[in-house]
């Protein structure tokens, strides 16, 4: 009976032995887990800022192209307003164009009977 206690003794040692270095490893990695997951918040975090500053940009280019889109639909109508003033002036100096002819050929005439 004394050697199945001793035998009895021994297993419960290595039992204890076993159960202690499995929470020992449980522990480290656990450890380890946590580590990790705190790594991959920060990485998240980081993440997140930079989509914010990205949103931000994105935002700001947004305003940026609605201005530029007001400004060519102002040069547009300023270029539409251009165009029968310079079809006026087109018909003035072909009207000059004309009469210089004219005055040139009196002109002659003028010279020729003088």
């Amino acid at each position: 009976m004394s050697d199945r206690l001793n035998r009895l003794e021994t297993m419960m040692g290595d039992l204890i032995r076993i159960v202690g270095n499995t929470n020992s490893l449980l522990e480290e990695t656990r450890e380890e887990m946590r580590q990790k997951f705190d790594g991959l918040d920060q990485r998240m975090d980081k993440l997140e800022n930079r989509m914010d500053s990205l949103d931000q940009r994105m935002d700001g280019l947004d305003q940026r192209m609605n201005k530029l889109e007001n400004r060519m639909d102002g040069l547009d109508q300023r270029m539409d307003g251009l165009v029968q003033p310079i079809q006026q002036i087109e018909r003035v100096v072909g009207e000059l164009a004309f009469r210089s002819v004219d005055t040139e050929a009196q002109l002659k005439e003028l010279r020729r009977a003088r």
